[in-house]
């Protein structure tokens, strides 16, 4: 297991990078990785069946959400991906890119914003860089490796404990980005640049 203290910005020490897949199972990945390559992400992505979390850890990149708004992503900054919704997301080239994500099936995500639980409307959190959070999501990585899969559907209860805490962090610092006007700007310029 990966003990976390006290995370400073730009400190990934001690975090175990790895992915892993079981599409049959309601959480279907988890992954903490880097990806140290001069050109990443991926542009007009659908995942028709499947609700998404892509957690910063470290670098900066933009996301391109469903209505065609860009958002500066950066660490401690956690993008939303809805089942079925055209999105993109395009790392800056200098390799720093680092990000934890989920992967759950879609109808899970569907019912979570139908109860409230999640606020899909705002597909950009701020929930800072938080060692919890990173914990959370690798434990929940090593029980979707190691369960049998008579015992997945208890993976399904530790996702929602995590979109909870994402949310809750994010609700703690006020929801809105202080510097949001500012960072959507650098956004556009950076995504000219990009293109």
């Amino acid at each position: 297991h990966v003990i976390f203290g006290q995370m400073e910005r730009g400190s990934l020490a001690g975090i175990e990078w790895g992915t892993v897949y079981r599409s049959t199972a309601p959480v279907q990945s988890v992954a903490l990785a880097r990806k140290p390559t001069t050109r990443g992400g991926y542009v007009d992505r659908v995942m028709p069946h499947a609700y998404v979390v892509v957690y910063v850890l470290s670098g900066t990149g933009v996301f391109t959400d469903w209505h065609g708004r860009q958002h500066l992503l950066r660490a401690g900054c956690a993008a939303q991906m809805p089942a079925g919704l055209v999105h993109s997301v395009v790392h800056n080239p200098d390799g720093q890119w680092a990000e934890a994500w989920i992967t759950l099936d879609g109808r899970f995500g569907t019912l979570l914003a139908e109860l409230g639980t999640i606020d899909i409307a705002r597909p950009v959190l701020f929930p800072d860089l938080d060692a919890s959070l990173i914990e959370r999501f690798a434990q929940l990585r090593t029980n979707l490796r190691d369960l049998p899969d008579r015992d997945l559907p208890q993976t399904l209860a530790a996702a929602h404990q995590l979109l909870v805490a994402l949310h809750a962090a994010d609700a703690r610092r006020g929801s809105v980005d202080p510097q949001e006007k500012l960072i959507e700007h650098a956004c556009s310029l950076l995504c000219r640049n990009w293109r």
